[in-house]
């Protein structure tokens, strides 16, 4: 289990980045398409924290979560690059930069691993997926 502690926590880790940006961006538009589209990325994310805690559960663990000094960041970069830029586009350009770096890592991460169960194997893939898919859905408001 200790591969796959391991990767849970970085999906965890990961959709609660995505989740809280997600979550700092609304407080900066009123956009209503792109406030949607956010919404229900926010919804994702929280689905697969949720499945993440559930499976680390099962096997006697919590999730550990992001740190309070990188949720403060975040929070800090989002509030000057939409003061700098409020437009929607540039709030679009951070999810993209932001799911982007969220595949890099989840990616490297995968291949570093040889003996992940088939549920967190799939828990991964499903993130990768809904990573791909925001990036995809955030061009549109480029």
């Amino acid at each position: 289990m200790s591969e796959s502690k391991e990767m849970l926590e970085s999906i965890y880790k990961n959709a609660e980045m995505g989740r809280d940006s997600i979550e700092y961006l609304t407080q900066h538009t009123d956009n209503p398409r792109f406030r949607d589209a956010l919404s229900r990325q926010q919804v994702e994310y929280q689905t697969i924290m949720d499945d993440a805690r559930s499976i680390l559960g099962d096997h006697g663990h919590a999730p550990e979560g992001v740190s309070g000094m990188a949720k403060g960041s975040a929070k800090m970069m989002v509030g000057a690059k939409t003061l700098i830029d409020p437009s929607v586009g540039n709030m679009a350009q951070m999810m993209i930069d932001g799911s982007t770096k969220g595949i890099v890592k989840l990616t490297s991460e995968l291949n570093g691993y040889n003996h992940l169960d088939s549920n967190v194997h799939s828990l991964a893939d499903r993130l990768l997926k809904t990573e791909q898919n925001n990036i995809d859905q955030m061009k549109t408001f480029l």
